[in-house]
């Protein structure tokens, strides 16, 4: 839960007394956080880029501009990059559902950490643009033992189900 919602009313004192504690509080906050140009990428993320670029063919990598290139979606094996790219040039869709097949048939990554995907759209990091850094060697794998998986987990193992139910 949130803190400092202020969803009850309060006294004139508290009041007061509780928005300089939060002043104070997020005043520490911003001091001890250090500014980030980049968003965080976390061990998940890394396995997913790791396991994205290993999947994919290199020879699908398009180079458009100075820092952008076009990489064929996971979802849509119909498109190739450089059909995506003459579709994005001519414009020929009459359908939004044919404008939409297109859409997610490829990503359009711009180096370092900028995509046309849902997931960098909303955290603004996802394996796609952390892929294509690892592949041209601007982006450095924290530790690159975490990527691989453990095998069989350890601890208790899970409750079996009743017998032939499914």
């Amino acid at each position: 839960k949130q803190q400092y919602t202020l969803r009850n009313k309060l006294p004139l004192p508290k009041f007061i007394s509780t928005m300089d504690t939060m002043l104070r509080e997020w005043s520490r906050k911003t001091a001890e956080d250090e500014f980030q140009t980049y968003p965080k990428i976390s061990v998940e993320i890394e396995k997913q880029a790791w396991k994205w670029l290993k999947d994919l063919n290199k020879n699908s990598i398009f180079h458009w501009h100075s820092y952008s290139y076009i990489v064929p979606s996971t979802s849509n094996k119909d498109y190739s990059s450089s059909l995506w790219l003459q579709e994005y040039a001519t414009f020929p869709w009459k359908k939004f559902e044919d404008f939409s097949k297109w859409f997610y048939a490829g990503r359009l990554v711009t180096l370092p950490m900028m995509c046309s995907c849902k997931t960098n759209l909303k955290t603004y990091v996802c394996k796609h643009a952390v892929g294509i850094s690892i592949h041209f060697g601007l982006y450095i794998i924290s530790d690159p033992n975490k990527l691989e998986s453990l095998g069989k987990r350890r601890g208790r193992p899970k409750k079996a189900g009743p017998a032939l139910s499914r």
